[in-house]
């Protein structure tokens, strides 16, 4: 039975369909990671960043989650053990400039991979899925939309929620 819902899923899921890989070498693929709070955005963030760093690509992290009391720690703490530079605001600051410093840094530090960390937000949350948006809105303009990837980090005990987050985080 096991077999069977991992077929299911691996069919559900949509990531072979997009492009992970650095395809323009002059300008840096960009990853914004969301989700909800708790959701493990930013372990996943180690994780992708460290497969990238055996793919012999070079990585910059923004910590766009300036709300969170030790965000931004939490992030650099994967940079330090990763060797990544990570580039962040005070806390209580702008995400959106986050997002754009981190953008001019990975191009300023021909980094291939630009991987930003935003805050934890529930997806019926009318003003923060705003901010996303208006983050997600940066970035695209700042790192061309063909080099940004939105990865949708979501806990995998959510259940049939998780269908209602993934749609009200893509109808924002």
């Amino acid at each position: 039975l096991i077999y069977l819902l991992k077929d299911i899923i691996k069919k559900l899921m949509t990531l072979e369909k997009i492009d992970w890989n650095i395809t323009n070498s002059d300008e840096p693929l960009i990853i914004l990671m969301v989700g909800v709070n708790g959701a493990g955005k930013t372990t996943t963030i180690g994780k992708i960043a460290n497969w990238y760093l055996s793919k012999n690509h070079s990585v910059i992290f923004g910590a766009g989650d300036t709300y969170r009391a030790a965000a931004s720690e939490q992030l650099q703490s994967w940079g330090n053990k990763l060797n990544i530079d990570v580039i962040s605001h005070n806390q209580g600051s702008d995400p959106g400039a986050v997002a754009f410093d981190t953008i001019s840094a990975a191009k300023n530090r021909n980094k291939n991979v630009a991987i930003i960390d935003t805050a934890g937000r529930l997806q019926n949350k009318s003003n923060l899925m705003q901010e996303l948006d208006k983050i997600h809105r940066i970035t695209i303009r700042e790192g061309q939309q063909e080099n940004v990837r939105v990865l949708l980090t979501i806990d995998a005990t959510t259940g049939q929620n998780g269908l209602t987050q993934a749609k009200e985080f893509i109808s924002s």
